[in-house]
């Protein structure tokens, strides 16, 4: 139900709707969630000190207004994949027929 609200933007009404459960019980165990993941997030995400903003960005006018705090990049795609057939209806694409995976990777400028 949590993941439903926090990912799909999903009321708690409907979700009480949709798992016939009361709104208040919805309530409270999403706040539980919430405050589980929030734990999770402090105990796993630390801040890295990077130091100052990559030269790319700092000399480029272009850029540096909005990315002057950046300190790398996420890049996501899509990659080719195999997948067993009794699972291969959870890694089909969205826009192609074929079996992907979901790779993302996180660099520097450098």
């Amino acid at each position: 139900m949590s993941l439903r609200i926090l990912c799909h933007g999903t009321t708690q009404r409907l979700i009480s709707d949709r798992f016939q459960h009361s709104t208040s019980t919805v309530h409270y165990w999403f706040k539980n969630v919430l405050r589980a993941l929030k734990a999770f997030a402090l105990s796993v995400v630390k801040t890295v000190d990077r130091g100052e903003v990559q030269p790319e960005i700092r000399a480029n006018s272009r850029w540096y207004p909005f990315f002057k705090n950046c300190i790398s990049a996420i890049y996501g795609t899509d990659v080719a994949a195999w997948a067993p057939s009794s699972k291969q209806k959870s890694f089909r694409g969205r826009k192609v027929v074929l079996i992907t995976q979901n790779a993302m990777a996180i660099c520097s400028h450098e």
